[in-house]
């Protein structure tokens, strides 16, 4: 049995509203906690301009390879930086490449202003 289209219509509309106050909910639960989130994250990267690149590259596009010759590591050593971010919740795999992930950056930590701060922290162009 099937909706007419009026009611279909009007659902949607319904979901769509509450989809909005969900989403306008998280952003001031998130802005609410920008410091401690920001604090947790550069900790996380400490005083290691590396990491840091590795972080600033990690784009959902590159693999370990290419970010290796951008900031000039080893592709294994991006890895293991890659994992590390990835434990502290500030990159995701996106998807596989050979025997790994290509990562992207949590949207949260971009929304926050992670990358600015890093490169600004850092000296680190864009």
């Amino acid at each position: 049995m099937s909706m007419p289209r009026d009611e279909v219509v009007e659902y949607l509309k319904s979901i769509d509203q509450h989809l909005t106050t969900v989403v306008q909910m998280l952003d001031l639960s998130l802005l609410s906690s920008k410091e401690s989130l920001l604090s947790n994250a550069l900790s996380v990267i400490g005083d290691s301009c590396k990491r840091a690149e590795v972080y600033l590259a990690t784009d959902g596009v590159r693999g370990a390879s290419q970010i290796a010759e951008i900031a000039a590591m080893k592709p294994s050593n991006v890895s293991a930086e890659q994992r590390i971010l990835q434990e502290a919740g500030l990159v995701e795999p996106d998807h596989p490449l050979g025997s790994g992930y290509v990562y992207t950056k949590v949207r949260s930590y971009e929304l926050l202003g992670l990358p600015e701060r890093l490169r600004s922290l850092f000296g680190l162009g864009r």
